[in-house]
């Protein structure tokens, strides 16, 4: 895990010097976790208010960061040209946008186990309207 640098043209490219500075420290971000986030999140901050991020477990000696608009459609093109202008980092998958997760769990309440397959829902309005 190495620093690299290079020249910082771009808001995009400071985010990334930063990362590619402190990517140890993230990496390992178990042993000090609070602070860790804390830091990147004030870097995303930099660049848009409404980026977030999320770190993968291990696995096979790297890990997934997932760079995110948390669903702000005009966080978009935010998360795009940072995706785009990302460094080749060997311990590193870079991931734009959340991915749709499986759900797995389950939910037993009393004696009845629930699934999320067997969950469906629907927005009603349900104030008084008297």
């Amino acid at each position: 895990m190495g620093f690299f640098s290079f020249p910082a043209k771009t808001n995009e490219d400071k985010f990334w010097n930063w990362f590619c500075k402190n990517s140890k420290m993230i990496f390992n971000f178990e042993s000090n976790q609070e602070e860790v986030f804390d830091k990147i999140q004030k870097e995303l901050q930099k660049l848009n208010s409404n980026l977030s991020f999320e770190i993968s477990s291990i696995k096979d000696g790297k890990r997934e960061f997932v760079i995110s608009a948390d669903g702000i459609i005009d966080a978009f093109p935010v998360v795009e040209k940072l995706y785009n202008a990302k460094p080749d980092l060997s311990e590193w998958t870079f991931v734009k946008f959340r991915p749709r997760r499986r759900m797995e769990n389950s939910i037993r309440i009393a004696n009845k186990e629930v699934f999320p397959k067997d969950v469906k829902f629907m927005f009603i309005d349900d104030e008084d309207k008297s």
